[in-house]
């Protein structure tokens, strides 16, 4: 699986390089239409299943449990980092406000995501229509990540925004990755009940709860990848609502590191407005390089 997840991205990756000069047409709309598809389709395959359904409540609270681990060790592992690398900051802005329309545009695409997946899950289990085919959601996982890959060779946004990055920051991404997976290890102490390698696929979503939560369906199972679904939209929640208080709790890279795979699109204006406009380019470079990681430690931790 992680083989053909690594040859899929980096095929259409080249392709799309190959193509930036000549050819630019908009991925958003196609990525977003797949996402929709894909987050039904999971919903479909979790209401399908009648006891797992029956115990939502234990799979939210483990969502929350890992949330709350991964977000505490993120935060402190952005304070940590700042101290080492001593890079002068200037103090986050007082009060860290944002456009009230820009949260609730966030805000809003969050429910429009669990909306298809609730809508799945609620006509799958109705049964008022005949089971999927077999197959169906893995066509159209493998359709989301030629679609990344794609743009991931036409974007010229890790590039540009490295020019603008202080050296001494670049291994912030690095940093996320290893806070995360702390807080994963102690998931899974606290919950037994799942593998270490099965909390570790979880947290290494970093926030990209599309693509993570339908790997770990596909690859694990229906109830695991909700679990990931919940606590990468959890994960991107903290920052669109507590932006301020961790930039003021554990310094302006905190923020960034729990924001995650987010960190470059729709987490950014809350980043830019808690920590400050002069941690944007840093955020974009880190919410991409994150982004990138997300297929391959996802599948890796699943084939463990």
């Amino acid at each position: 699986m992680i083989w053909i997840i690594v040859l899929t991205i980096w095929s259409f990756a080249l392709v799309g390089y190959a193509l930036r000069r000549r050819w630019q047409p908009s991925m958003d709309v196609p990525v977003r239409l797949l996402v929709w598809l894909l987050l039904f389709l999971v919903g479909w395959e979790v209401g399908a299943d009648r006891s797992l359904v029956r115990s939502w409540r234990s799979l939210g609270a483990d969502a929350l449990c890992v949330t709350l681990l991964t977000v505490v060790s993120c935060a402190v592992g952005a304070r940590l980092f700042l101290r080492c690398v001593r890079v002068p900051v200037c103090a986050p802005p007082a009060g860290g406000r944002r456009p009230a329309g820009t949260l609730w545009a966030n805000v809003r695409s969050n429910l429009v995501y669990v909306g298809f997946f609730l809508v799945g899950g609620a006509i799958s289990f109705s049964s008022w229509f005949p089971p999927l085919p077999a197959g169906a959601s893995s066509v159209a996982l493998f359709l989301l990540l030629a679609a990344v890959g794609f743009h991931i060779g036409q974007s010229d946004t890790l590039r540009a925004s490295l020019r603008r990055v202080d050296r001494r920051l670049l291994l912030l991404p690095f940093v996320t990755i290893v806070s995360t997976w702390a807080g994963a290890l102690l998931t899974s102490i606290v919950l037994p009940h799942h593998t270490v390698a099965e909390w570790l696929a979880v947290g290494s979503g970093f926030g990209y709860y599309s693509l993570s939560g339908i790997l770990i369906s596909e690859a694990i199972s229906p109830a695991l990848g909700t679990i990931a679904i919940a606590h990468n939209i959890l994960r991107e929640l903290c920052v669109l609502l507590g932006a301020p208080f961790l930039a003021r709790l554990c310094g302006p890279l905190a923020p960034v590191s729990v924001g995650g795979a987010t960190s470059g699109d729709t987490s950014l204006p809350a980043i830019a407005a808690a920590s400050g406009s002069v941690f944007v380019p840093l955020s974009i470079y880190h919410g991409v390089a994150v982004d990138f990681t997300v297929p391959f430690l996802v599948s890796f931790f699943c084939s463990l």
